[in-house]
């Protein structure tokens, strides 16, 4: 991948995102931007973790996810409230 646009050639990403746009209930192009936006936050914990600049336990990152997930919905859905499993 060399472009943030490239990830979306990847194997399953493109069904990924189909599947989260349904899950949440937004537009295919706005699910592209934030499931995009949430893999590089993850990924930059993930990093972050590994790397042993930062430590916490699994209900601290779980908690770190869900409340950027919930601004990222919010900018195009802002009555969204997360329910379930995602």
């Amino acid at each position: 991948m060399t472009k943030a646009i490239d990830f979306y050639n990847e194997i399953d990403n493109e069904k990924n995102v189909k599947l989260f746009s349904d899950t949440i209930g937004v537009e295919l192009e706005q699910s592209k931007i934030i499931f995009l936006d949430l893999f590089f936050y993850a990924h930059g914990i993930a990093v972050l973790a590994a790397t042993k600049k930062i430590a916490f336990n699994r209900d601290e990152a779980e908690k770190m996810v869900t409340n950027i997930l919930t601004a990222f919905v919010r900018q195009y859905k802002p009555d969204w409230n997360r329910g379930g499993t995602i």
